[in-house]
């Protein structure tokens, strides 16, 4: 698992707008979201099947559909409490699904 005290990944790592990830363009397996970044485009991560976990700052506040698509060794996603606001678990696995771009559930 991630630790969430892992220095920011570098901002060449990603193709970037300023706030905004468009793709993620490095080959780093952990990734912590440098801070001050306030949106993760539609499919920034898609077909990163290398990377294994990723570290979301409290300055995120859009997260796109499919993000994390094809995303195969994903397994810890650490998101500040807060960031997603008060979704019920059903919601939660409704994002999820779509950051994804597949089915998800519960153990």
């Amino acid at each position: 698992m991630s630790d969430k005290n892992l220095p920011p990944t570098s901002r060449s790592s990603f193709e970037w707008d300023g706030t905004k990830i468009k793709k993620f363009i490095g080959k780093e397996t952990e990734v912590v979201i440098p801070e001050g970044t306030t949106e993760i485009g539609w499919y920034a991560f898609e077909g990163c099947s290398s990377l294994k976990s990723v570290v979301i700052p409290f300055s995120v506040t859009v997260i796109g559909n499919s993000a994390f698509k094809d995303c195969t060794s994903l397994t810890s996603v650490l998101i500040p409490e807060g960031v997603l606001g008060g979704h019920t678990t059903s919601e939660l696995l409704l994002l999820w699904h779509q950051w994804l771009g597949h089915r998800i559930g519960l153990l």
